[in-house]
Protein backbone atom coordinates (compact mmCIF):
# COMPACT_ATOMS: atom_id res chain seq x y z
CA UNK A 1 0.00 0.00 0.00
CA UNK A 2 1.41 3.65 -1.13
CA UNK A 3 -1.89 5.72 -0.91
CA UNK A 4 -0.33 9.41 -1.00
CA UNK A 5 -2.43 10.99 1.25
CA UNK A 6 -0.44 14.23 1.26
CA UNK A 7 1.64 16.80 -1.15
CA UNK A 8 3.41 20.02 -2.13
CA UNK A 9 0.70 23.01 -2.86
CA UNK A 10 2.13 25.34 -5.69
CA UNK A 11 5.79 25.05 -4.85
CA UNK A 12 8.23 21.89 -3.38
CA UNK A 13 8.71 22.04 -0.23
CA UNK A 14 5.84 23.73 0.28
CA UNK A 15 2.65 23.83 2.20
CA UNK A 16 1.62 19.67 2.28
CA UNK A 17 -2.04 19.61 2.34
CA UNK A 18 -4.83 16.84 1.68
CA UNK A 19 -6.71 16.01 -1.47
CA UNK A 20 -9.50 17.70 -0.02
CA UNK A 21 -7.72 20.91 1.16
CA UNK A 22 -6.36 20.93 -2.06
CA UNK A 23 -9.47 21.18 -3.79
CA UNK A 24 -10.62 23.91 -1.44
CA UNK A 25 -7.51 25.70 -2.29
CA UNK A 26 -7.97 25.27 -6.15
CA UNK A 27 -11.29 24.67 -6.50
CA UNK A 28 -11.06 25.09 -10.41
CA UNK A 29 -8.26 22.69 -10.76
CA UNK A 30 -6.03 25.87 -12.12
CA UNK A 31 -2.79 24.82 -13.74
CA UNK A 32 -0.72 27.63 -11.79
CA UNK A 33 -1.89 26.00 -8.58
CA UNK A 34 -0.52 22.37 -8.67
CA UNK A 35 -0.40 19.50 -6.32
CA UNK A 36 3.19 18.45 -6.45
CA UNK A 37 4.45 14.50 -5.09
CA UNK A 38 6.72 14.78 -2.04
CA UNK A 39 8.58 12.42 -3.41
CA UNK A 40 9.75 12.75 -6.87
CA UNK A 41 8.30 16.63 -7.12
CA UNK A 42 5.91 15.42 -10.14
CA UNK A 43 2.52 16.72 -11.09
CA UNK A 44 -0.50 14.49 -9.13
CA UNK A 45 -3.78 15.01 -9.21
CA UNK A 46 -6.45 14.68 -6.20
CA UNK A 47 -8.65 11.81 -6.06
CA UNK A 48 -11.84 10.33 -4.41
CA UNK A 49 -12.57 13.44 -2.52
CA UNK A 50 -16.41 13.35 -1.42
CA UNK A 51 -16.21 9.71 -2.47
CA UNK A 52 -18.50 7.35 -0.52
CA UNK A 53 -16.88 4.30 -1.83
CA UNK A 54 -12.85 5.15 -2.27
CA UNK A 55 -9.94 6.48 0.04
CA UNK A 56 -9.09 10.06 -1.03
CA UNK A 57 -5.24 10.35 -2.12
CA UNK A 58 -3.16 12.10 -5.00
CA UNK A 59 -2.66 10.04 -7.61
CA UNK A 60 0.29 10.49 -10.17
CA UNK A 61 -0.71 11.11 -13.79
CA UNK A 62 -1.30 8.26 -16.30
CA UNK A 63 1.86 9.99 -19.06
CA UNK A 64 4.83 9.46 -16.25
CA UNK A 65 7.42 12.16 -16.23
CA UNK A 66 11.10 11.51 -16.52
CA UNK A 67 10.96 11.07 -12.60
CA UNK A 68 8.47 8.64 -12.42
CA UNK A 69 10.91 5.59 -12.54
CA UNK A 70 12.77 7.07 -9.74
CA UNK A 71 9.55 7.96 -7.92
CA UNK A 72 9.12 5.00 -4.90
CA UNK A 73 5.29 6.45 -4.81
CA UNK A 74 4.59 5.82 -8.00
CA UNK A 75 2.61 3.30 -9.49
CA UNK A 76 4.79 1.62 -11.27
CA UNK A 77 6.96 0.74 -8.44
CA UNK A 78 7.40 -2.08 -6.68
CA UNK A 79 8.87 -1.63 -3.11
CA UNK A 80 5.99 -1.32 -1.44
CA UNK A 81 4.06 -4.61 -2.65
CA UNK A 82 4.60 -6.37 0.16
CA UNK A 83 3.28 -4.14 2.53
CA UNK A 84 -0.58 -4.39 0.48
CA UNK A 85 -1.78 -6.98 2.61
CA UNK A 86 -0.41 -6.12 5.97
CA UNK A 87 -3.01 -5.32 8.47
CA UNK A 88 -3.60 -1.33 9.93
CA UNK A 89 -3.99 0.05 13.14
CA UNK A 90 -4.16 3.70 12.65
CA UNK A 91 -4.99 4.89 16.37
CA UNK A 92 -1.12 2.71 17.68
CA UNK A 93 0.21 4.49 14.07
CA UNK A 94 -0.44 7.93 15.31
CA UNK A 95 1.16 7.03 18.81
CA UNK A 96 4.37 5.10 16.69
CA UNK A 97 4.47 8.42 14.40
CA UNK A 98 4.51 10.82 17.86
CA UNK A 99 7.58 8.35 18.64
CA UNK A 100 9.18 9.22 15.02
CA UNK A 101 8.89 13.00 15.77
CA UNK A 102 11.21 13.01 18.65
CA UNK A 103 15.30 13.87 18.57
CA UNK A 104 16.20 10.79 19.45
CA UNK A 105 14.31 8.74 16.70
CA UNK A 106 14.97 11.28 13.76
CA UNK A 107 18.86 10.98 14.73
CA UNK A 108 18.67 7.54 14.83
CA UNK A 109 16.91 7.58 10.82
CA UNK A 110 19.38 10.15 10.34
CA UNK A 111 22.46 8.28 11.28
CA UNK A 112 21.22 4.96 9.38
CA UNK A 113 20.85 7.05 5.99
CA UNK A 114 23.97 8.98 6.44
CA UNK A 115 25.93 5.22 7.20
CA UNK A 116 24.57 3.64 4.18
CA UNK A 117 24.79 6.50 1.46
CA UNK A 118 28.51 7.24 2.94
CA UNK A 119 29.22 3.44 2.65
CA UNK A 120 28.48 3.47 -1.55
CA UNK A 121 30.44 7.10 -1.79
CA UNK A 122 27.30 9.08 -2.09
CA UNK A 123 26.67 12.59 -0.52
CA UNK A 124 23.65 12.96 1.98
CA UNK A 125 22.00 16.13 2.81
CA UNK A 126 19.95 17.59 5.13
CA UNK A 127 17.13 18.52 3.18
CA UNK A 128 17.40 14.69 1.68
CA UNK A 129 16.48 13.49 5.18
CA UNK A 130 13.43 15.77 5.24
CA UNK A 131 12.55 14.86 1.98
CA UNK A 132 12.61 11.28 2.93
CA UNK A 133 10.44 11.95 6.52
CA UNK A 134 8.11 13.83 4.76
CA UNK A 135 7.28 11.15 1.94
CA UNK A 136 7.14 8.87 4.41
CA UNK A 137 4.80 10.91 6.69
CA UNK A 138 2.88 11.62 3.29
CA UNK A 139 1.61 8.06 3.27
CA UNK A 140 1.69 7.63 7.16
CA UNK A 141 3.60 4.22 6.54
CA UNK A 142 3.34 4.18 10.54
CA UNK A 143 -0.18 2.62 10.24
CA UNK A 144 0.61 -1.40 10.16
CA UNK A 145 -0.43 -3.08 13.12
CA UNK A 146 2.18 -3.97 15.43
CA UNK A 147 5.21 -2.16 13.60
CA UNK A 148 7.59 -1.05 16.10
CA UNK A 149 9.89 2.30 16.49
CA UNK A 150 13.04 0.25 15.07
CA UNK A 151 10.71 -1.35 12.22
CA UNK A 152 9.52 2.44 10.88
CA UNK A 153 12.81 2.77 10.78
CA UNK A 154 14.03 0.49 8.99
CA UNK A 155 11.28 0.95 6.13
CA UNK A 156 12.49 4.69 5.47
CA UNK A 157 14.79 2.83 3.65
CA UNK A 158 12.28 2.22 0.93
CA UNK A 159 11.61 5.91 0.35
CA UNK A 160 15.17 6.77 -1.58
CA UNK A 161 17.51 5.39 -3.98
CA UNK A 162 20.90 4.41 -3.58
CA UNK A 163 23.86 3.98 -6.05
CA UNK A 164 26.42 1.34 -6.90
CA UNK A 165 30.33 2.59 -7.45
CA UNK A 166 29.58 2.67 -11.63
CA UNK A 167 26.75 5.73 -10.77
CA UNK A 168 24.00 2.57 -11.23
CA UNK A 169 20.78 3.38 -9.30
CA UNK A 170 19.57 1.03 -7.00
CA UNK A 171 16.49 0.76 -4.27
CA UNK A 172 15.29 -1.56 -1.72
CA UNK A 173 12.03 -3.46 -1.72
CA UNK A 174 10.93 -4.95 1.12
CA UNK A 175 10.07 -8.86 0.32
CA UNK A 176 9.83 -12.15 2.64
CA UNK A 177 13.27 -14.32 2.62
CA UNK A 178 11.76 -17.24 4.74
CA UNK A 179 8.39 -18.46 5.11
CA UNK A 180 6.08 -17.25 8.49
CA UNK A 181 6.37 -20.09 10.64
CA UNK A 182 2.77 -19.76 12.05
CA UNK A 183 -0.08 -17.71 11.73
CA UNK A 184 0.59 -16.10 14.99
CA UNK A 185 3.61 -14.92 13.91
CA UNK A 186 4.13 -10.68 12.88
CA UNK A 187 3.19 -9.56 9.35
CA UNK A 188 6.93 -8.97 8.73
CA UNK A 189 8.21 -12.24 10.05
CA UNK A 190 11.00 -13.55 7.61
CA UNK A 191 11.01 -10.08 5.92
CA UNK A 192 14.16 -8.74 4.17
CA UNK A 193 15.06 -5.32 2.06
CA UNK A 194 15.98 -7.04 -1.12
CA UNK A 195 18.43 -4.34 -3.51
CA UNK A 196 17.42 -4.08 -6.68
CA UNK A 197 18.26 -2.24 -10.03
CA UNK A 198 15.95 1.06 -10.60
CA UNK A 199 15.79 0.80 -14.18
CA UNK A 200 14.95 -2.97 -14.73
CA UNK A 201 14.02 -4.21 -11.25
CA UNK A 202 16.17 -7.00 -11.55
CA UNK A 203 17.45 -8.38 -7.93
CA UNK A 204 20.87 -7.62 -7.19
CA UNK A 205 23.04 -10.59 -6.15
CA UNK A 206 24.18 -10.88 -2.91
CA UNK A 207 27.87 -10.74 -3.33
CA UNK A 208 27.49 -7.49 -4.43
CA UNK A 209 25.19 -6.25 -2.42
CA UNK A 210 23.92 -7.71 0.97
CA UNK A 211 20.11 -7.64 1.58
CA UNK A 212 19.27 -5.66 4.93
CA UNK A 213 17.09 -8.24 7.93
CA UNK A 214 14.40 -6.85 8.88
CA UNK A 215 15.62 -6.89 12.51
CA UNK A 216 16.13 -4.49 15.56
CA UNK A 217 19.57 -5.99 16.17
CA UNK A 218 20.84 -4.89 12.31
CA UNK A 219 19.23 -1.99 13.05
CA UNK A 220 20.93 -1.06 16.27
CA UNK A 221 24.43 -2.29 15.16
CA UNK A 222 24.15 0.09 11.94
CA UNK A 223 23.47 3.00 14.85
CA UNK A 224 26.12 2.08 17.36
CA UNK A 225 28.74 2.63 14.96
CA UNK A 226 27.66 6.33 13.06
CA UNK A 227 29.77 9.03 13.08
CA UNK A 228 26.61 11.74 13.26
CA UNK A 229 25.69 13.23 16.64
CA UNK A 230 22.86 15.06 17.73
CA UNK A 231 24.77 18.68 16.99
CA UNK A 232 24.92 17.38 13.33
CA UNK A 233 20.94 17.24 12.96
CA UNK A 234 19.95 20.55 14.54
CA UNK A 235 18.42 22.15 11.01
CA UNK A 236 16.38 18.59 10.94
CA UNK A 237 14.68 18.87 14.80
CA UNK A 238 14.13 22.74 13.39
CA UNK A 239 12.55 21.74 10.35
CA UNK A 240 9.82 19.47 12.07
CA UNK A 241 9.77 21.74 15.55
CA UNK A 242 11.01 19.01 17.63
CA UNK A 243 11.79 20.15 21.11
CA UNK A 244 12.79 16.64 22.86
Amino acid sequence: MRILFKAYYKTIGGELVTPSKYREKNPGDQKEHPAICVSCNGSVFAYGVNSKTVTECFKHYKTPDKSALRCPLHSSSNRYNFLSTAPLDKDAGQLLREKLFTKESLLHSYQLFHKIKSESGESFTDEDFIKIIESTDAIEIYNYKSLELWGLIILLLLQTNFKLADGTEYYYKLKRNQKRQNVDDSWWSGAILKPSILKTAEEINEDQIKSIPFSEAWLLDQIASSVIKERDAEKIFAHFNVKN
